[in-house]
């Protein structure tokens, strides 16, 4: 396997030459008490501390997400229907079709999953509260799908359509036709619309998002960090390494004068559209951001 950059030993050696300690040959492979297992232990926690920040390499741009459930077991508040063609009335917000809520007995939080199915997007898709059963063939909604009348309403059934992300994903942001939403990595890896407060999405088209992977770390995996990051994991790692074995102020000063130079060049990820602070990927306040790849960029 390639060495991408300075290896695992150089990167110890550094943090142990920062408390004045002499290299090694060797980084250890288990707990042994000395100093360059410390440091290595601080090196595996500092690159998810980092790598959640947010760099290029390590984040997928624009990657879309189908939330599930679109064919799973309806919830219980759902309308278990399922038929194309359908009639709404506007003027009296009604859903008609022949013998289609037959079975249905009206409960209050009763949904129905409306779409189109012609694809007309004068029909606004997703969750419609009903408010009654008139009726085997009919039914009213709190909330107009359409403005006007439509006889190519479609309903299917649908479980709670939610997007669940691999267990690997550090951090999301909304990205692409999703950027004005707010978007967030929730419990047990469900993205979670907090503007609305739900993990249910409202429909099940496509979410955009740019999420941050862990690479995960071992001494192997180290190899394949890029080199960019490496040299930050080491500047931070001197700085945290020293401020732990010595404490000397003055030391301190120095190395976080280093992280400072470093953090002038390091290529983060763009600033998220129309927001005029640098939710992901700014970790110093006091530097501004790189323009990079993609995104709405600003210095």
């Amino acid at each position: 396997m390639a060495n991408l950059g300075p290896s695992l030993l150089d990167c110890v050696n550094d943090m142990l030459r920062a408390i004045g300690e002499g290299p090694v040959s060797s980084v250890p492979t288990t707990n042994d008490g000395s100093d360059a297992w410390d440091a290595w232990a601080i090196l595996l926690r500092l690159v998810h501390k980092l790598q959640i920040v947010g760099y290029p390499e390590y984040t997928d741009f624009g990657k879309q997400y189908q939330p599930d459930g679109a064919g799973g077991a309806a919830s219980a508040t759902s309308v278990s229907v399922a038929f194309t063609d359908g009639t709404y009335t506007a003027s009296t917000r009604t859903l008609t079709k022949t013998a289609a809520f037959a079975d249905y007995a009206h409960n209050a939080a009763d949904e129905i999953y409306i779409y189109s199915d012609t694809g007309d997007s004068l029909i606004k898709e997703g969750y419609y509260v009903v408010a009654g059963r008139t009726n085997a063939n009919s039914i009213t909604l709190n909330h107009a799908p359409a403005v006007s009348d439509n006889t190519r309403i479609a309903a299917r059934k649908v479980g709670d359509l939610k997007v669940t992300l691999s267990s690997d994903i550090l951090r999301v942001r909304s990205a692409g036709r999703d950027s004005y939403r707010n978007l967030q990595l929730g419990s047990a890896d469900v993205l979670v619309d907090q503007g609305r407060l739900t993990e249910r999405m409202e429909n099940d088209d496509l979410v955009t998002l740019d999420v941050t992977r862990s690479h995960g770390l071992t001494q192997t995996l180290f190899a394949e960090i890029s080199p960019t990051l490496k040299e930050r994991l080491t500047a931070y790692g001197r700085l945290e390494f020293q401020r732990w074995k010595n404490d000397d102020p003055q030391r301190e000063a120095m190395l976080f004068q280093e992280i400072q130079l470093l953090e002038a060049q390091m290529q983060r990820n763009p600033i998220q559209t129309h927001n005029e602070v640098q939710p992901f990927g700014a970790i110093n306040p006091i530097l501004g951001a790189i323009p990079n790849q993609g995104g709405d960029q600003r210095r």
